[in-house]
């Protein structure tokens, strides 16, 4: 028989729930049910993050598990398109454990948050559809593949090294300058047979 619910309650049919006053079908020993059920809109499909290879990051997470031993949080920045960007790993409470963050200038929260790399290579990033994220992507392609490299040519290009952010041969000693960094953090980042290396090669140079 059909009625109107004197109570709330659920449809057999459906499963959702209907109040009191409610147009209803109802069956000794079935239950009640709605007369027509309503059409419920399937949940939203949340947007899938964009995913890029650029390659393993294995050789710059172990930069960071070199200089976990002398600094509690290190960081590496460097330059895309004339902005600095820095990196640094998550920690174990972080939403991604063990990934590289990438995060612009200043402080949280009032920075841009561009992405993430997994540990192999896996680079993720926001979706800000910030310009920088291309050259980003070339970028940390090129650190994957040569972190020394990156890090050498960051120092001649800005003067400053990558590890620390100082200014590079404040001291009498100037061969930082061309090598790209300096030699404590080269020994803080498992660096020291690179930078060593790069002084030899200024010194036959010279």
């Amino acid at each position: 028989m059909t009625m109107n619910a004197k109570f709330a309650g659920t449809c057999t049919k459906c499963g959702s729930r209907f109040s009191a006053g409610t147009r209803i079908s109802w069956q000794p020993g079935g239950g009640a049910a709605h007369i027509v059920c309503p059409v419920v809109a399937p949940a939203p499909i949340a947007p899938v993050a964009p995913v890029v290879e650029v390659g393993s990051f294995a050789g710059v997470i172990n930069l960071f598990a070199a200089a976990k031993a002398h600094l509690k949080y290190p960081k590496i920045t460097l330059s895309c398109e004339g902005e600095r960007v820095t990196l640094s790993v998550a920690g174990p409470t972080s939403k991604a454990p063990g990934s590289v963050n990438v995060v612009g200038e200043g402080r949280y929260p009032n920075r841009e948050w561009f992405g993430r790399v997994s540990p192999n290579g896996e680079w993720v990033p926001s979706r800000s559809g910030s310009a920088l994220l291309a050259p980003l992507t070339a970028l940390l392609t090129e650190f994957a593949a040569n972190p020394a490299k990156v890090a050498k040519e960051h120092g001649r290009l800005t003067g400053s090294c990558c590890f620390c952010n100082k200014t590079l041969g404040l001291g009498e000693d100037k061969r930082s300058i061309v090598v790209g960094f300096g030699p404590v953090c080269a020994d803080h980042f498992g660096l020291k047979a690179e930078w060593l290396k790069g002084v030899a090669d200024v010194e036959v140079v010279a």
